[in-house]
């Protein structure tokens, strides 16, 4: 997988509005901080919409949706000292599927005219991100946006045939953003940390998510 997608085409968005959609707190950063910096550092807007609180990962922690939420300001601090605009909807986490009524009303009055859409991987084997993916993807179509996907668990459990028959291209990421994005991703300890639950995010997962480059799915 890792040499399919070092050999896959350079991408970048045209120029306009980034609008990333993460159905959990951290999925935006995983899947896309570097972009995220690269874009906003380079004076384009981005736009961070989040459908749930995430808080269903470590209910072992006290008020964990106010805990995702702190993460997530200080992740995007990290990955721009630009402004980004963050639009939280608040659905309870992994109920994305019974209320997708809504989620896509909220998504479509928060999508800007033209730009670019990117957003969860709709076979990630979670729920949440598979839900908010067909959402948006379903979105974009109607508004003629262009829509590309990010993995996160999928990196590590998708097969080789997967992959095979999925357009695959690469966001190549400067020092600054592979720094950003490392630095953003530390924000998130709630997941890394396995002291008193396994770690939402494995060692070997991360490994995915330092790569000099970020993958994308058109």
């Amino acid at each position: 997988m890792s040499d399919q997608l070092a050999t896959a085409p350079q991408w970048q968005p045209p120029a306009g509005t980034l609008t990333v959609v993460a159905a959990h707190p951290d999925d935006e950063t995983f899947g896309a901080g570097g972009l995220i910096h690269s874009w906003a550092q380079a004076g384009h807007e981005v736009v961070v919409i989040t459908v749930t609180d995430g808080e269903g990962a470590r209910t072992d922690l006290a008020e964990p949706g106010t805990v995702r939420r702190r993460e997530l300001r200080a992740a995007l601090s990290c990955l721009s000292d630009r402004h980004l605009q963050w639009h939280r909807l608040g659905i309870p986490d992994g109920e994305v599927t019974s209320r997708i009524p809504f989620v896509e009303g909220a998504i479509k009055t928060r999508l800007l005219n033209g730009g670019t859409l990117i957003v969860p991987f709709e076979h990630d084997g979670h729920p949440d991100r598979e839900a908010t993916a067909r959402v948006c993807i379903d979105l974009a179509r109607r508004k003629g946006m262009s829509v590309l996907r990010y993995p996160i668990f999928a990196w590590q459990t998708g097969t080789p045939e997967l992959w095979q028959s999925l357009d695959l291209v690469r966001f190549d990421l400067s020092a600054a953003a592979q720094l950003a994005k490392s630095r953003a991703i530390r924000c998130f300890a709630s997941q890394l940390d396995g002291t008193s639950s396994d770690a939402v995010m494995s060692t070997h997962l991360l490994g995915y998510f330092s790569r000099p480059y970020e993958g994308f799915l058109r």
